[in-house]
């Protein structure tokens, strides 16, 4: 396939180029690419938001059931991983299937401490939303200058 042709890189590589560097001195994502050997990986997309509290990561997962997801947190690596169970065909005839399924995992190094008993995830409307508050030593303060 197509990854047998392309070397694997080290970090998340995406058009995006040089967000993606930046990106990753933020959070590590480690995996660029599934592995297609033997089992069906699918990778749902994320965005990541930075506030001064912590991080907001959005997956999008539709059609996925509660039950199908799973998030844990490890050390500093939080990790998502699910199923999208294939639909029975049934008397159905597809031309064409665009819709990934099988099981797929996330791993997200976090770089910055954060407070594990915090984390937070919700799932709602096939949209995985996980708050990953900051620790408070890693936050920004502002020093007062004196004189």
């Amino acid at each position: 396939m197509v990854n047998s042709l392309i070397s694997r890189p080290t970090v998340l590589a995406s058009p995006v180029g040089e967000m993606d560097t930046i990106f990753n001195r933020l959070i590590r994502v480690d995996g660029a690419w599934p592995e297609w050997q033997g089992a069906l990986l699918t990778w749902p997309r994320m965005d990541v938001c930075e506030t001064e509290d912590g991080y907001l990561l959005e997956m999008d997962l539709p059609g996925l059931a509660l039950d199908d997801v799973q998030v844990e947190v490890t050390g500093d690596e939080l990790v998502v991983t699910g199923e999208r169970k294939r639909q029975e065909s049934g008397d159905k005839c597809y031309l064409r299937v665009e819709r990934d399924f099988g099981q797929f995992q996330r791993r997200i190094r976090l770089t910055t401490p954060v407070e594990q008993d915090q984390i937070e995830a919700h799932y709602q409307d096939g949209v995985l939303r996980i708050t990953v508050p900051k620790a408070a030593h890693a936050k920004p303060r502002k020093i007062p200058v004196m004189s």
